[in-house]
């Protein structure tokens, strides 16, 4: 939608909100990579929507929120443990319960 706005992006369909995991893998191996490959930066921008997907599909009370919100806090913690003391990481969340 905004790719042409940046210099490099990676596309996943997000259609299916009932798939929590397909997407949010796509986007961690991409971000994974691009972080491993030393890549030169001035902002990158993820989108994890496995928990928002969750939220609309389920009830706060479902195992897949716990699930997610578990997953991602994985992820975030592996991307604060490749950072470095020049890097800011600003994470932020929009909605998402039924």
């Amino acid at each position: 939608m905004y790719g042409n706005y940046f210099d490099e992006v990676v596309e996943f369909s997000s259609e299916n909100t009932r798939d929590l995991d397909t997407l949010d893998t796509g986007v961690q191996e991409a971000l994974f990579k691009k972080l491993s490959a030393g890549s030169d930066f001035k902002l990158l921008i993820t989108h994890v929507i496995g928990v928002d997907s969750a939220g609309h599909t389920y009830n706060s009370q479902n195992e897949n929120i716990g699930r997610k919100l578990l997953d991602t806090e994985s992820m975030i913690k592996e991307v604060i443990d490749m950072m470095d003391e020049k890097t800011t990481l600003i994470v932020f969340g929009d909605h998402g319960m039924t």
